[in-house]
């Protein structure tokens, strides 16, 4: 496994610890089960994190690429319908307009057939209803 992914003591994954402890105590989450992507995943500490707190972590063996098939889905929309085209001038600026896609555009009005053509707002909605 590469060395990144097994080293708790990189600044990043405290990073992603307190952003985890943030979105835990503030109660975000509509179901426990889901998680955002961390390049920590393989680290003892990160799964000791998700377990304390109730997650399990998707994770599959090497070359089963079904568990991450939701998001390279997402990530083609994401290059094909907004940034591929783009000519950004800063990270600044791109991770502004990539923010403005999935908040304006993605969640609440994209259709999305895998959620019965709803778009993940309204799919969201009718799930806590």
């Amino acid at each position: 496994m590469a060395e990144h992914l097994q080293r708790e003591d990189d600044p990043k994954f405290e990073r992603v610890r307190d952003v985890l402890g943030q979105e835990f105590e503030g109660e975000k989450w509509v179901d426990r089960d889901v998680l955002i992507f961390s390049q920590f995943y393989a680290s003892h500490d990160y799964q000791a994190l998700l377990a304390a707190h109730g997650c399990l972590c998707s994770m599959s063996r090497k070359g089963d690429c079904y568990d991450n098939a939701a998001m390279e889905s997402f990530f083609h929309t994401l290059k094909v319908e907004q940034v591929n085209d783009a000519k950004y001038r800063t990270r600044e600026e791109a991770k502004a307009d990539v923010f403005e896609y999935i908040e304006t555009y993605y969640n609440p009005i994209r259709r999305h057939s895998t959620l019965n053509y709803l778009s993940p707002r309204d799919f969201e909605n009718r799930m806590v209803a």
